[in-house]
């Protein structure tokens, strides 16, 4: 019986060390955070064009990963910049005439007909019903 005593005790004593031992890992300062960058909405806009050129343009894979949009001074700024990489086997110049990107707010007002353009107006008349007048 005595052992039993001994070995609880020795138990307790070993529960009270194990419990009052402090975790320096535990108590450690906070990390420091920075501030967070701000991105204006034009440069916001100016990434946002690059991204979909990446994922939806037909030559996406030879814009080069360095290319930076924010040098540019809007959308279609950056669609004429990127056009240059749209080279193909055969062709001595890029290939890609066409491609453009507007601000909602001026394609609204070209295919409408308020700004100046040449005098066209594209609207859907109704489902799968392109008009243009």
């Amino acid at each position: 019986m005595k052992s039993n005593q001994y070995f609880g005790l020795l138990f307790m004593s070993a529960m009270v060390f194990i419990g009052c031992k402090k975790d320096k890992d535990i108590i450690a300062p906070p990390a420091p955070t920075t501030p967070p960058v701000q991105v204006s909405a034009i440069d916001k806009l100016k990434d946002t064009v690059l991204l979909y050129s990446r994922d939806i343009y037909l030559w996406h894979e030879q814009i080069p990963t360095e290319f930076n949009p924010r040098t540019y001074a809007d959308p279609d700024k950056i669609m004429q910049a990127i056009r240059q990489f749209s080279k193909e086997t055969g062709f001595n110049a890029p290939v890609d005439k066409w491609s453009f990107a507007y601000k909602k707010n001026d394609w609204d007002n070209v295919s409408s007909g308020v700004s100046q353009d040449f005098g066209l107006n594209v609207f859907f008349n109704g489902d799968g019903d392109l008009r243009v007048k």
